[in-house]
């Protein structure tokens, strides 16, 4: 059963679009050797820099029969949870193989070793899709328990290859770096919201300076949790992540390898869901005609709305609109259609939820669409081992390749000098970006006030769960 709930900060919206519901966090989840994967041209060692490092001032399921099998199902998935891992192996020589591709842009994959068996052969094809759409692949299997450690290879590896680095994606264990950040709302009544966030950021943002100011202890007591971020702020790389599923070797290995093979069907044409927009919200409402189609211009048109994604003749809208008896549930109702295949959901959310929806009807219910674009707060907090946006990427019976949410409380993307987040991401996509270059774009160009002022609360929050080289 859907279930909604509010609680509105006055004033908040006049910053973003996003959620403002806090719900307190749990304990995080607990993680060498360097191995190619066969490939299709004759690999290529690249040296790395040990002696340089990041800048740093501091060391430290429904009831239809066609609806009632999974997506997708192979070994290892439905399998007793609590399986043991097997062993891994040590190479102490950090080196990184270059699978195809020389002297293009690079995308790497740091592979957990404990998954590594288990997801040999879908990594191969995965590895072998990127390659043909053109990419250099590196991959990188190492236990690594620092982020810091972490941080400073894809620094190495970004500085070591001229700069070719577009982006890593982080499979499985991986260890997180938390920033504390703070958002200024524009009702001056209002005190500032502050929070520690798990920042992908940290990983994006290879040459910024990340430090902790005098007197600064982390609220969660996390070793690596930062609250200043200061020098060189722009992102050189974005970062994707395949998380661990449920918190279990078996369940995460199953869950893998589903997503890579769901993956390849995608890039190979077996995918199908119809070239769509739709916009979900459980914000707007109209109790008239005139107000029901204020709402719809808006959507379309207005000044936060995802054009030219909005302006297509395909594109759907579904909000509360007792004009015309429309529910934002009707939207929801639409997904196992495969009528769109970008779905953006405007609602309130914490670790379990995103508005009306939750891990129990995720798992229980189709999600056909490609890439699902949640504005709910912390539906990605990866903190809690089962969420909902981890949910959304790997139910059996979602189609999801690209999910996008925040890691706590979130006030969206912002504003910059280009307009409106959505705007931008839309307009990048429809000339051809792939939805992780989508995002460096504009974060790369300064936000105007007042997102300006907290630039951290929008950017330290932001987690893309998935594939980020997917176009649309």
């Amino acid at each position: 059963m859907r279930r909604r709930w509010f609680r509105i900060l006055p004033g908040l919206l006049l910053i973003s679009l996003a959620c403002t519901i806090t719900i307190p966090a749990m304990d995080a989840l607990p993680g060498s050797s360097t191995e190619a994967i066969p490939a299709l041209v004759e690999p290529t060692e690249i040296e790395l820099q040990p002696d340089v490092t990041p800048p740093t001032r501091e060391g430290d399921p429904m009831s239809s029969p066609e609806m009632t099998q999974p997506f997708i199902e192979l070994p290892g998935m439905g399998v007793e949870p609590h399986v043991t891992p097997p062993p891994t192996e040590t190479d102490p020589q950090d080196q990184i193989r270059e699978l195809c591709n020389p002297g293009s842009r690079i995308v790497a994959l740091i592979v957990d070793p404990s998954l590594r068996e288990g997801i040999r052969a879908r990594l191969q094809q995965f590895e072998i899709d990127l390659c043909q759409e053109g990419y250099s692949v590196l991959i990188h299997t190492h236990a690594y328990t620092s982020a810091a450690d972490l941080r400073s290879y894809l620094f190495r590896l970004y500085t070591s290859s001229g700069g070719l680095l577009a982006g890593s994606i982080l499979i499985g264990e991986i260890p997180y770096a938390y920033q504390w950040v703070t958002l200024h709302t524009s009702n001056p009544a209002l005190d500032p919201l502050e929070e520690e966030v798990i920042s992908f950021q940290y990983y994006a943002d290879l040459d910024g300076i990340f430090e902790r100011s005098p007197g600064y202890s982390s609220p969660g007591g996390h070793l690596e949790s930062y609250d200043l971020h200061q020098g060189e702020v722009g992102w050189e790389q974005w970062i994707g992540v395949l998380p661990t599923y449920r918190g279990d070797y078996a369940f995460s290995v199953g869950a893998i390898n589903a997503y890579f093979e769901k993956n390849h069907l995608y890039r190979t044409g077996g995918y199908e869901v119809g070239n769509g927009f739709m916009v979900i919200s459980e914000h707007a409402s109209a109790s008239n005609l005139i107000e029901h189609d204020q709402v719809l211009e808006n959507m379309r048109t207005g000044t936060y709305a995802w054009t030219p994604f909005s302006l297509e003749s395909s594109a759907s809208f579904y909000f509360d609109s007792s004009a015309v008896g429309m529910t934002a549930d009707d939207g929801y109702d639409r997904l196992p259609d495969g009528a769109a295949d970008f779905v953006v959901g405007q609602a309130h959310g914490y670790w379990g939820g995103h508005g009306s929806l939750d891990i129990a009807w995720v798992d229980s219910h189709p999600i056909r669409t490609v890439f699902f674009w949640s504005d709910g707060c912390a539906v990605g907090n990866l903190d809690h081992p089962e969420n909902f946006l981890t949910s959304v990427l790997y139910g059996s019976y979602s189609s999801v390749l690209l999910a996008k949410g925040t890691t706590n409380n979130s006030g969206g993307l912002g504003t910059n000098g280009d307009g409106y987040y959505g705007h931008n991401i839309a307009t990048a996509l429809a000339d051809g970006a792939s939805l992780g270059d989508a995002l460096l774009m504009h974060v790369n160009v300064p936000l105007i006030y007042p997102w300006s002022e907290s630039r951290e609360f929008h950017f330290a929050t932001a987690i893309l769960l998935g594939d980020p080289t997917l176009r649309r």
